[in-house]
């Protein structure tokens, strides 16, 4: 598979890797290749080391890159331990095992790439390829997601303002803001039969020669400022 290197920088320069290797000189080889793919390269020699900076910078690395075969956590250790924190974590692990279980371990794992060591260039740049493209769909995966739970969002609340507006249509008088008609009628229904109640009606003696005479607005800012007084006026 031939990659083409813009191709892979436009992938990876954003990216943050924790890399995980005892072997100082293979370490310091490594990321001698990898510092020109990457913003930032976080250096562990064992797995201990690894987690306490996993630990330390949760939500940091975009890609963990680890040996197999450490000293004090081995490096399916640290998977296992840093897939407990985050199951989704891409994770490619370097071995110098070529055998059918340590496969097998690492897809169980959830690994997303396996290197063999000693460790072959054009393999390096293939697996890192991949896990980038993987990672890109991660991502676009994720941006979806987040629009598609704040278009419903958006949804839930146009639809909530809508319910209010209905409410209020159906339940308030569009000009004095008081209850209306059906909001009586629903009110007396609730009343057990017999109960005694007072109605009052209210009546703007010649309100036609008001509208007629001062146009709509004006008569309509004065069924509000009745509305208003009736609204708070104490009755007893």
């Amino acid at each position: 598979m031939s990659i083409n290197l813009q191709e892979l920088l436009a992938l990876t320069s954003h990216l943050r890797i924790l890399y995980v290797e005892d072997d100082t000189v293979l370490r310091e080889n490594t990321v001698l290749l990898l510092q020109d793919l990457f913003s930032t390269i976080d250096e562990a020699s064992d797995g201990i080391e690894a987690l306490e900076h996993y630990e330390t910078h949760l939500n940091h690395y975009d890609i963990v890159i680890t040996d197999l075969n450490m000293p004090n956590m081995s490096g399916m250790e640290l998977v296992r331990h840093i897939h407990r924190i985050n199951p989704k974590q891409p994770v490619i692990v370097i071995s110098a095992h070529n055998e059918t279980e340590f496969f097998l371990e690492s897809i169980r794992n959830n690994v997303v790439g396996y290197i063999l060591k000693p460790i072959d260039f054009d393999q390096l740049i293939e697996t890192l390829y991949k896990t980038a493209i993987h990672i890109k769909k991660q991502t676009e995966e994720k941006n979806h997601q987040h629009f598609l739970e704040q278009k419903l969002q958006e949804q839930h609340q146009t639809l909530e303002k809508h319910s209010e507006v209905m409410n209020e249509f159906l339940t308030l008088d569009s000009i004095t803001k008081l209850e209306n008609a059906s909001m009586l009628s629903s009110f007396l229904q609730t009343l057990e039969e017999g109960h005694a109640v007072t109605i009052m009606l209210y009546n703007i003696d010649n309100f036609s020669f008001i509208n007629q005479k001062y146009g709509v607005e004006f008569a309509d800012e004065t069924l509000r400022k009745v509305g208003e007084f009736l609204q708070f006026q104490p009755f007893s």
